[in-house]
């Protein structure tokens, strides 16, 4: 049997730190009325494409889906249908069908448990987890050739979406940025870890030793500052044999995909939130964050199917300088 290579990614890369770490929140009061999260107003950009602005989401449908489309709102979630095929199965049968997608919001993470949906991200200010859902079941109106076949054309489209949704105020933006350990804010010393990467760590934080079950998660370098209100962790995660490594290979090869392309995808379905992409000392990273996790993650500059990350745990870190700088000093070691 052919393994799921991306679930195998996933349990190379991120899997071992999200398993520890509960990748939503579940505070139980929100800090704004939910009844107006799914609230919405649209706009048409130059490409066609519409974009659907909620409170906390903006969702973008394909320029061809314009018109073809309806919305609908209940509680939790907004559904947007195929307007011909919900219009025929209303008219005919009385039912509701020709979902396309959903857009839903929850305290909890029990949606994770359902058998399709796609994390979006976290809102500060209701303090809910949004996250995509799609039917597993027909939904287009199978009566009408027509009509079904512009629904298929439409669903088969639907990565567009996934590929385009975001929390608002959380929109990922590129930069580019180079190190200057003068400009750094504090005495530090260039930190080697193993033969993969180095980063520039303040002189008075020391390295603690990984422990086994760190080591089998990946962790490579453990520092801690001597108030621990600092602690960092490099890790790399790799593919377990030579087989798996070359099917994830072939299988980058064939979808046309990369690396990078399958990391950003995994780290919004493993509930990491996206905050930015930026290339760091030359380094394409991405940053991502949950409620008590924050670093980069990238690909390892050897072998092209390992991930390597730098992750602080704490509360509120994308809001530190120290962090920050720390996390933009990473690069790869120098030549011998």
């Amino acid at each position: 049997m052919k393994k799921n290579w991306k679930k195998t990614l996933a349990a190379a890369g991120m899997g071992m730190v999200l398993m520890t770490v509960s990748p939503t929140s579940t505070t139980a009061f929100g800090a704004v009325d939910t009844q107006n999260l799914l609230t919405f107003v649209n706009d048409t950009m130059d490409d066609g494409s519409q974009v659907y602005y909620f409170e906390e989401v903006a969702v973008t449908l394909p320029a061809d889906w314009q018109g073809k489309v309806a919305v609908q709102a209940q509680d939790t979630s907004v559904t947007f249908y195929h307007k011909a095929s919900k219009e025929k199965w209303q008219e005919n049968y009385g039912t509701v069908g020709g979902k396309l997608f959903s857009l839903s919001y929850s305290v909890n993470s029990d949606f994770t448990e359902l058998p399709s949906y796609y994390y979006v991200g976290f809102g500060e200010e209701s303090v809910m987890n949004y996250f995509l859902t799609f039917p597993t079941d027909v939904q287009g109106y199978m009566e009408d050739e027509s009509i079904s076949e512009e629904y298929q054309q439409l669903f088969s489209e639907i990565d567009y979406v996934k590929d385009h949704v975001c929390m608002r105020h959380a929109e990922p933006t590129d930069e580019v940025s180079s190190f200057d350990e003068t400009k750094a804010g504090y005495d530090g010393i260039w930190t080697k870890v193993e033969d993969l990467f180095e980063l520039y760590l303040p002189t008075e934080w020391d390295a603690c030793q990984p422990d086994e079950e760190d080591i089998a998660g990946g962790v490579k370098y453990i520092s801690v500052s001597e108030d621990k209100a600092y602690i960092c962790m490099a890790m790399a995660t790799e593919p377990d044999n030579e087989e798996t490594r070359k099917e994830i290979e072939q299988e980058l090869a064939d979808n046309n995909m990369t690396m990078m392309d399958v990391l950003k995808e995994q780290i919004n379905e493993q509930g990491f939130k996206l905050e930015k992409e930026a290339e760091i000392n030359g380094i394409p990273c991405v940053f991502c964050s949950t409620d008590s996790l924050y670093g980069i993650v990238f690909i390892d500059q050897k072998d092209a199917t390992q991930i390597d990350m730098v992750i602080f745990a704490g509360e509120n870190r994308g809001n530190d300088q120290i962090v920050e700088t720390v996390l933009r000093s990473v690069r790869w070691l120098p030549e011998e």
